[in-house]
């Protein structure tokens, strides 16, 4: 049976929440939202899901605008892992933060570093000097971002602070998590939670789990669960698959490599240092990222550097069958929609 509510990907919720009419999930005909949404189901608990948390139940401005929303976040996972992932750069979704809550802004923040140059280099222009590479750009963020003007200054200024940091993926991920109101994180919370159903009632959404447990009803389920998302199967095919995943992602060709590196002492009398730069270099068919990021309040720095370079495999939106490519490792496989990466992780005690 069709929903009679409806069932989005993350990045259209705020037309639903803003616009009169919405369009309904399993096909073009738009359909009038006449009923207050007042349950959301929230698919993924990650950076995604949890920002969607805390804009519909932690967001003074929207609390005094709308009827009160009540979220309950699913994940799949058996928990949050916050050494998951590499860094992250904000800068315009910083502006969005403090917008939604001031305070939540404000951890994360404190859980960042402020990003304030970028130096490009790529390899020496010619193979007589000694020079390990050479400087195409240094670029003083704050600086430009002031003498800009107009709508970048509006977007990435607020309060007289320049708006752009470096954070690592588990801390911006912690941040998020420990800000939400107590009552979403010890009741509504729920994990070990994978989507294999959605179907409709007259009173709403419901959404059915690996576990055999179903719950609902709801007014909004919205997928915030990843390239591999359940919920952007459902709405592409009107049904879930257990081994459907494949079927969301498409190999680009494009493959990325990085490393991360905890608890680094940048200065020998600072290892909480104030600011962050990132350096990028290009190369012959390769480019490469490397920096410094915030992890966490009271936290030593982390080091994160990537290498982007594209398959020589890769023919079109496929890969070569070749004996090269089957011996890449499993966390290479074509299952990413725009990438794969080999991941290392160093502890320095």
């Amino acid at each position: 049976m069709k929903p009679s509510k409806v069932v989005l990907p993350c990045y259209c919720l705020l037309h639903s929440l803003l616009c009169a009419t919405v369009t309904n999930s399993l096909s073009n005909t738009p359909i009038q939202n006449k009923q207050q949404i007042q349950k959301v189901a929230i698919v993924g608990s990650g950076i995604a899901g949890l920002s969607l948390a805390h804009a519909l139940e932690n967001s003074p401005s929207l609390s005094q605008e709308q009827t009160p929303i009540q979220a309950t976040l699913y994940d799949s996972r058996p928990s949050l892992d916050f050494q998951a992932g590499a860094g992250v750069q904000l800068n315009g979704g910083m502006t969005v933060l403090k917008m939604i809550n001031p305070q939540v802004q404000r951890a994360v923040a404190d859980a960042s570093l402020p990003l304030t140059k970028i130096e490009t280099r790529a390899k020496p222009w010619f193979d007589t000097t000694d020079e390990k590479f050479s400087s195409l750009l240094k670029i003083e963020l704050e600086k430009c971002i002031r003498k800009q003007g107009g709508t970048i200054e509006e977007s990435l200024i607020v309060d007289d602070e320049v708006m752009v940091y470096t954070i690592m993926r588990g801390a911006l991920q912690e941040a998020l998590l420990d800000t939400l109101p107590a009552d979403i994180r010890k009741k509504r919370m729920n994990f070990s939670k994978t989507v294999i159903d959605i179907t409709g009632k007259e009173d709403g959404a419901y959404v059915t789990f690996q576990d055999g447990t179903t719950d609902g009803p709801f007014d909004l389920v919205v997928g915030c669960d990843g390239v591999n998302s359940a919920v952007k199967q459902y709405i592409a095919n009107g049904s879930i698959k257990p081994d459907g995943k494949g079927e969301q992602t498409l190999y680009s060709g494009i493959r990325i490599q990085y490393a991360v590196q905890d608890n680094v002492v940048v200065d020998d009398d600072d290892d909480h240092p104030s600011d962050a730069t990132l350096h990028q270099y290009f190369g012959d068919g390769a480019y490469s990222l490397a920096g410094i990021y915030g992890n966490g309040p009271n936290r030593s720095t982390t080091k994160a550097a990537y290498l982007i370079y594209p398959d020589e495999d890769y023919i079109g939106p496929f890969r070569k069958q070749s004996d090269k490519v089957d011996q890449l490792p499993s966390s290479s496989s074509s299952s990413s929609s725009s990438s794969s990466s080999l991941f290392t992780r160093t502890l320095i005690s």
